[in-house]
C-alpha cells in the first residue's frame, strides 16, 4: 500500500477561490510532471518551491487548467514521501478535470485519512498527533456546546499544540482543565459512529 502513489482533493469541495489536490508517493513527481507544462521541469525543481504552469491532456495536448504546483520532496513532507500539491481554480468542474487526468496516471484515489495514516506509519506523527490533526480540522464543528465558551479557538489552539507533540511531551498548559477531556470526547464520538455504521451494515446484510 505504501508503494502506491495516491491523490485526493485536500480542500472542501464546492465553490471557492482555489482548490488544492494533494499527491503523495514514490511516483508523485514523475506522474504529475507528465501532465504539467512549465518553464521548470518538476524533476529538476528543488523541494518546497512553487511553480506556475498548466495541466494538459497528454493525449490532445490541450490546456485543461491553469495551476500552481508545490513540490515537497521526501522526507520533508507531511507523509515523509514525495508530495505534490496542485492549486487549481475553485469549483467542482476545474478540480474534477484535473483529478480525472491524475487518476488515469499511475495514481489511485486516496482512502479517507490515508495521508495521515502514511504520516503515522512513516514515523512523521505519533498516535496523539494523528488524533490531534483530526481534532484541529473538526474544531468548531464537533465541540460540545458546553465547551464553546469563549470560542472553539481555544480548542483549535489545544489541538494545534498536540499536533506539534506538546501533549505527548506533557507541555500543554491550559487554565481550563476540561480541555483535557476533548480527546476522550472525540474517542467517544468516533466509537459511537463506528457502532452505528456496524449496525447499519448488519441491517443491510440481513435484507
Amino acid at each position: 500500500m505504501l508503494s502506491d502513489t495516491i491523490a485526493a482533493i485536500a480542500t472542501a469541495v464546492g465553490e471557492g477561490g482555489i482548490a488544492v489536490i494533494r499527491v503523495s508517493g514514490p511516483e508523485a513527481v514523475a506522474e504529475v510532471e507528465a501532465l504539467f507544462r512549465s518553464k521548470t521541469p518538476l524533476s529538476k525543481a528543488p523541494s518546497h518551491t512553487v511553480h506556475y504552469g498548466h495541466i494538459i491532456d497528454p493525449h490532445t495536448q490541450e490546456k485543461v487548467e491553469e495551476v500552481l504546483v508545490t513540490v515537497m520532496r521526501a522526507p520533508r513532507s507531511f507523509t515523509t514521501e514525495d508530495v505534490i500539491e496542485i492549486s487549481t481554480h475553485g469549483g467542482v468542474v476545474a478540480v474534477k478535470r484535473v483529478m480525472d487526468l491524475l487518476l488515469l496516471q499511475n495514481i489511485r484515489l486516496a482512502e479517507p485519512g490515508e495521508f495521515t495514516r502514511r504520516a503515522l506509519l512513516n514515523g512523521k506523527l505519533d498516535i496523539l498527533q494523528a488524533e490531534a490533526t483530526a481534532d484541529l480540522i473538526a474544531a468548531g464543528l464537533m465541540v460540545p456546546k458546553t465547551y464553546r465558551d469563549p470560542t472553539s479557538e481555544t480548542f483549535a489552539t489545544f489541538a494545534l499544540a498536540s499536533v506539534g507533540g506538546a501533549l505527548a511531551a506533557g507541555a500543554v498548559g491550559t487554565a481550563d482543565p476540561s480541555l483535557l477531556l476533548y480527546p476522550l470526547y472525540f474517542c467517544a464520538v468516533n466509537g459511537a459512529i463506528a457502532v452505528l455504521i456496524a449496525q447499519r451494515r448488519a441491517r443491510v446484510a440481513a435484507v
